[in-house]
């Protein structure tokens, strides 16, 4: 709230829409999150204008300051870890599990995949606003998650899951770091991006190093597998600018393949008849490696 200065009605109707936005109810904080999507879509609609017209980039008076832009940038981010704001699966006990505002599973579900493109949006008009402080803040939470996933078990115990799973705490934070990385990605590299190759450079050059250290990650864990596999695939546009990397990119892509989640009997043969969880998860881990290696020879031919 520190972020909007009070003091006129304006800035006390913004405080209280921000509290809105943080409070248990889903329903009214949905509410919220559409109001402060709608009103930095707007911004961001005037900064693309004045670079358009070649302005100089300025917030408008009636704008909000980068700090409380900044600060919706975080509470979007957190919002995203938060267990009752991941999307729900399906049990034998929804009625137990299911918030009593929602008729049943399908209207829970669909009010949370609704309420999640609502953050998706806040994240993505604040990040074509601050299109530095955003990729840094994305930048931190990969790191974060990536050292996490690294140092808390993320690397050990197989493909299969026999060390006991990945802990509770790294699989929100790599698919949250991943959710921010392709909002950000999606508003600061545009297609106007690459009609300014200065400003093209400028962007690849702060974007490279989260690449090559999500690259470089190792697991055999296949959740964090397919969330490494979705991150990489946001950093197909980067290969335009890159292309002489490619080479080792996709050798590194296909050492992944093999030394992470090796294949084990008969790739061509059909499933087995009764799968277990584990199997189903190998099988997504590799599929998200592979469309990798898909988009980025499609980004670099």
């Amino acid at each position: 709230l520190a972020a909007i200065p009070p003091g006129d009605v304006r800035n006390n109707y913004l405080q209280l829409m921000l509290s809105f936005a943080q409070v248990d109810n889903l329903l009214l904080a949905e509410k919220a999150l559409t109001f402060w999507a709608k009103l930095l879509q707007e911004i961001s609609k005037e900064i693309s204008h004045q670079q358009q017209q070649q302005q100089q980039q300025q917030l408008l008076p009636h704008a909000l300051p980068p700090e409380a832009i900044a600060a919706l940038m975080n509470l979007a981010t957190e919002q995203l870890m938060m267990p009752r704001v991941a999307i729900p699966q399906q049990s034998e006990n929804d009625d137990e599990d299911i918030p009593v505002y929602f008729q049943d599973y399908m209207d829970y579900r669909e009010f949370i995949v609704q309420y999640r493109s609502r953050l998706s949006t806040i994240l993505r008009a604040a990040a074509s606003v601050l299109p530095e402080q955003a990729l840094a803040g994305a930048k931190t939470r990969l790191h974060a998650a990536l050292t996490a996933g690294s140092s808390g078990g993320g690397g050990s115990g197989g493909v299969g899951g026999g060390g006991g799973g990945v802990p509770e705490q790294v699989k929100p934070l790599m698919d949250t770091a991943v959710f921010l990385l392709e909002a950000v990605m999606k508003a600061v590299w545009d297609d106007k991006l690459q009609n300014n190759p200065a400003r093209l450079e400028t962007v690849a050059a702060l974007v490279e190093p989260m690449f090559q250290e999500l690259l470089i990650f190792k697991t055999t864990h296949p959740p964090l597998l397919q969330s490494q596999g979705q991150g990489l695939a946001t950093f197909a546009k980067l290969c335009t600018v890159r292309a002489h990397l490619i080479p080792s990119i996709i050798t590194k892509l296909l050492e992944l393949l093999a030394t992470s989640i090796p294949l084990e009997g008969d790739a061509r043969g059909p499933p087995p008849p009764n799968p277990p969880p584990t199997w189903r998860e190998v099988l997504h881990a590799r599929q998200s490696i592979a469309t990798v290696i898909v988009a980025y020879t499609k980004a670099a031919p």
